[in-house]
């Protein structure tokens, strides 16, 4: 071993967690919260790049999407762009244009189908997919036109699969419906996962391998069960939170 590049390698690992330190004391709850998914999600990551690129540049804020697949048998795909929010209403022109995107996709079966064919890899036939779906063939072949002439699906040797456009249009839709209609306040998950973390010596966004039953006896016998309560914290609450965290093992 080259023991100036063992030297060399420590302090730069030391300086990291310094640098980690520093920036945690910074953040405000709200970042936190995203931080302690990171043993999951890797958000911790993302976060640092957004600061570094705000600071750098001297902006006030900065997004990023980012969507990676793996298909068996096929080639990854990926998409990733950072921008600053202010510029975006030059960009699309006008709100017109937001309204011509999303259009094709306003019916349950058009996002039911673009749903399906984005998260399962293989391609499928019209009428497979219409067993699937439980959607009258007449039905869903007009979908599939619509969603085909619009560039969100393509049909390859008589099956469907979704194209890039499309698969990134469900991953940011559904992640931006499941932050404002279904995800726990980051306030009620910050009480919630402390008291995982105490009693089920898990860290928020693992799997607790537990049902909500198993979780509410444990923090019954615990007594913070009770410490919850008197925070505001609702059984609906804790519901939300178990669902959440054993997301990993259903998918």
């Amino acid at each position: 071993m080259d023991f100036e590049a063992y030297k060399i390698r420590s302090e730069i690992n030391r300086l990291k967690a310094r640098l980690k330190e520093i920036d945690e004391e910074l953040m405000s709850e709200e970042e936190k919260a995203v931080m302690c998914a990171s043993n999951v999600c890797g958000q911790d990551v993302v976060l640092d790049t957004l600061q570094t690129l705000c600071r750098e540049r001297g902006l006030e804020n900065i997004a990023v999407m980012a969507c990676w697949q793996k298909s068996m048998g096929k080639k990854s795909r990926w998409y990733s762009t950072t921008i600053t929010p202010s510029f975006l209403p030059y960009l699309i022109r006008d709100v017109d244009t937001l309204i011509k995107y999303l259009k094709p996709l306003m019916n349950y079966n058009a996002l039911k189908i673009l749903e399906y064919i984005s998260i399962k890899s293989e391609s499928i036939g019209t009428l497979e997919l219409a067993e699937k779906l439980h959607i009258p063939i007449d039905d869903i072949e007009k979908e599939l036109i619509n969603l085909s002439k619009n560039n969100f699906i393509k049909q390859e040797d008589g099956k469907w699969e979704s194209t890039l456009k499309g698969w990134q249009t469900y991953i940011v839709l559904s992640h931006l419906a499941y932050n404002y209609e279904w995800k726990l306040e980051t306030e009620k998950a910050l009480k919630i996962a402390e008291a995982f973390k105490s009693v089920l010596n898990k860290e928020w966004g693992e799997p607790l391998n537990m049902t909500y039953d198993e979780v509410m006896k444990k923090l019954s016998m615990s007594k913070w069960l009770d410490k919850l309560y008197k925070q505001g914290i609702k059984d609906s609450d804790i519901e939300k939170a178990v669902y959440e965290n054993n997301y990993l093992q259903e998918a």
